[in-house]
């Protein structure tokens, strides 16, 4: 087998861990509460209800993908560490 893929696996594996750990800063923006909301019948109430509540989902959703991406760029480095030393060991 050509050694020199290993080096291919390393830049590609790298490129990945890159990719997640910009990743890392990407937010969903939340929703605001501001505009024209008009009570019928207490309905504006329920729609303030509505965007705090969909406003921590997102705040969840935001926490949840920065350490799924941080888990993700970290495996991605040891992959690419592997195919490096792979590199080195074949024959």
């Amino acid at each position: 087998m050509n050694k020199n893929i290993w080096i291919a696996f390393t830049v590609i594996f790298l490129i990945f861990a890159c990719y997640h750990f910009l990743r890392i800063r990407s937010r969903i923006e939340k929703f605001s509460k501001t505009g024209a909301v008009k009570s019928i019948n207490g309905l504006s109430t329920g729609y303030v209800e509505f965007v705090d509540s969909f406003n921590e989902y997102i705040d969840k959703l935001n926490s949840d993908n920065k350490k799924l991406n941080i888990i993700t760029g970290i495996a991605y480095l040891a992959t690419a560490a592997t195919a490096f030393f792979s590199y080195f060991v074949s024959s």
